[in-house]
């Protein structure tokens, strides 16, 4: 037979309801879920100094809480006793024995958090077992408590949270060592709707992350250059002495080359410039047309990068006789949206470059 004792002195306002976590967090939104726990390894005991603990670790808003009274808990094994006094607890009236009582959250549901209030170094156990088909209690989580002589608290973040599996039930289960007692336990969890919920959410983030990286490597794919076109305008005339844009002028023959800047339009008649940065900086390539005046003997011209080494091929080509003579191309720019002009062939030529559109 179990007994009970009751001794109120000087404390019968208090009971466990004191420890002010009755009611709990209220059920969550989709806007409030489960945290990291804030513990990394292992609990914080927070020894209350005083006879009865009344002040466990921080509540968490996105779990609900449900109290265990110390009443509910009875001995575990058949024909052991117990008692419970107001100043030292629910013991078990022998040392080396279980105290457990049933927890009453659903089915589904996760547990984050223990709060416990106790004396000495019990060692708490959440025992799950399935009810179809039967099998012994499983310990997901076990725990010897700090010991302390005066009552104290203690909260468990819990780095592997407990599943309250389908068709599962859960019990607590404290091992009883010499003066250990309980005065009550608060398990923070969330419900099954709320953790689809927050399953639910955590795929959203989750996708949401996903989504932010891959625009995050397309965003940092090559674009392809645009094009944008322009009424054809004069860059360049070497029959101008005195030339816009640092340019050179003058005819170009035998074997020779000439850096052209191309980023300025000029004045057909002139050769002034007309409108500065007409190609404008960043500009990749030019859609343009190379004329050659007053060509004399044979040759050719090649119009390469600014930067080019060498030519490759050539873009116009004249004979003897020939006088004027236009071919249209698209040559790369350098940096400073320079072209080369490359002259062949023994002869020599005036040339003129016309811009109608450029690629950024």
């Amino acid at each position: 037979m179990s007994h009970e004792q009751s001794e109120n002195a000087g404390i019968t306002r208090r009971t466990f309801a004191g420890l002010g976590v009755a009611a709990g967090a209220s059920a969550i939104g989709s806007a409030m879920l489960p945290v990291a726990p804030s513990i990394a390894a292992g609990p914080t005991s927070i020894p209350s100094g005083v006879a009865w603990p009344e002040a466990f670790g921080p509540l968490n808003p996105a779990l609900t809480y449900a109290q265990v009274d110390p009443l509910a808990f009875d001995t575990y094994e058949f024909g052991q006793d117990r008692y419970f006094l107001d100043t030292t607890g629910v013991q078990a009236a022998n040392s080396g024995h279980y105290l457990a009582a049933p927890l009453p959250i659903p089915s589904g549901s996760v547990i984050f958090q223990l709060n416990i209030a106790y004396r000495s170094a019990p060692i708490v156990e959440i025992r799950l077992r399935n009810q179809e088909p039967v099998t012994p209690y499983l310990s997901p989580f076990l725990q010897t408590l700090p010991n302390s002589a005066p009552p104290a608290t203690i909260t468990y973040n819990l780095n592997s949270p407990v599943t309250v599996g389908a068709r599962q039930t859960a019990l607590l289960a404290f091992f009883s060592a010499g003066g250990s007692a309980l005065y009550g336990v608060t398990v923070g969890y969330v419900a099954p709707l709320d953790n689809t919920v927050a399953q639910l959410s955590a795929q959203v983030t989750t996708l949401t992350n996903q989504l932010a990286a891959l625009s995050a490597q397309v965003g940092a794919l090559p674009q392809p250059p645009q094009l944008v076109l322009t009424s054809p305008t004069r860059v360049y005339d070497s029959r101008f002495a005195n030339q816009a844009s640092g340019n050179t002028g003058g005819r170009i023959g035998g074997d020779a080359s000439r850096v052209v800047n191309v980023a300025n339009a000029i004045d057909v008649t002139t050769g002034a410039m007309s409108t500065p940065d007409f190609v404008p900086a960043g500009a990749k390539a030019v859609i343009c047309n190379l004329t050659i005046s007053g060509a004399q003997g044979g040759g050719f011209l090649s119009i390469t990068p600014g930067d080019a080494a060498a030519l490759t091929a050539s873009t116009i080509n004249w004979s003897p006789g020939t006088v004027d003579l236009a071919n249209g191309t698209t040559v790369k720019l350098d940096a400073q949206r320079n072209v080369k002009v490359f002259s062949g062939g023994g002869g020599s030529v005036d040339f003129i470059v016309d811009v109608a559109g450029y690629y950024m």
